[in-house]
């Protein structure tokens, strides 16, 4: 009786054995399935600077796509400053996140006949401003478009060989990044040609908008997007409805889209084909 007990046990702990070793298998295979997901991070430069928010001086870096040959080369590039939505990262559009397989930005200029640098700032001062709502992200996306992104356009000046001239410099978003674009057209026309806004209309005055594009001597180009099951949509088609007068902007429609990361890459490969043309 105490052999056969003894077998019981022996072949039960074996079973754990087993077990804890398949979990582990399992474990190994989704934190390689990561490193694979993050291929693009080992591609991307880093553009270091600061800025002060409510009297505090942060330092921060915003990850940077170089095209393959800008290492080889004496030429300039074109710019895309591209923003994240409520409480993504900086490295999302670059190294790519664990959770979905949209393509990352390396990805999308496999294809590209003149590719062009990317940076992917954040508008958060650091990761303790990410909260578990969208709407507190608002007065950070507004102050980005009037402060930091001049600050992140003098620091890529400075740093890379790029041109001087708006004519090439775009700047593209996600969501609340797409917010945040809304913001940059109004406040910053005079530095940036090319706009993309991914996943949602404007949510300012549009009439006073659409006065001061009028108005101005600026010419400018916009792609409003967003998924077709996204309930962005709706937004940004009234948003390109309104602008319709200008001839350079456009809608697109992601079919079966969501208000996702693989949704808002293929809308971004649409845009791109607009971008510094």
């Amino acid at each position: 009786m105490i052999n056969r007990k003894l077998k019981i046990i022996v072949v039960i702990f074996l079973g754990i054995v087993v077990v804890i070793f398949m979990m582990n298998q399992q474990h190994v295979v989704k934190n390689n399935n990561i490193k694979e997901e993050k291929r693009g991070s080992n591609d991307t430069d880093s553009l270091r600077y600061q800025t002060t928010y409510r009297g505090k001086t942060y330092q921060k870096s915003a990850p940077v796509y170089l095209p393959e040959d800008y290492h080889s080369s004496n030429k300039k590039y074109n710019v895309l400053i591209l923003m994240h939505g409520w409480s993504m990262t900086d490295e999302d559009f670059t190294a790519g996140r664990a959770d979905d397989k949209a393509p990352i930005i390396a990805d999308l200029m496999k294809n590209e006949k003149t590719p062009f640098i990317v940076v992917t700032p954040t508008y958060y001062p650091n990761r303790s401003f990410v909260t578990n709502s969208w709407d507190d992200d608002r007065p950070l996306n507004e102050r980005f478009s009037k402060v930091e992104v001049t600050e992140v356009l003098k620091a890529i000046k400075a740093k890379y060989r790029v041109y001087d001239s708006r004519d090439h410099y775009a700047f593209a978003g996600f969501s609340m990044g797409s917010v945040t674009t809304w913001d940059v057209l109004e406040n910053q026309l005079d530095k940036f040609r090319y706009f993309q806004m991914m996943a949602s209309g404007y949510d300012g005055d549009m009439v006073a908008l659409r006065q001061r594009l009028q108005q101005s001597d600026l010419s400018f180009d916009a792609t409003i997007s967003a998924g077709s099951n996204d309930s962005t949509i709706y937004g940004a088609r009234d948003s390109a409805r309104s602008l319709q007068e200008f001839k350079n902007v456009r809608l697109f429609t992601d079919r079966g889209g969501e208000h996702n990361l693989p949704s808002a890459m293929r809308q971004l490969k649409y845009g791109m084909t607009y971008f510094f043309k």
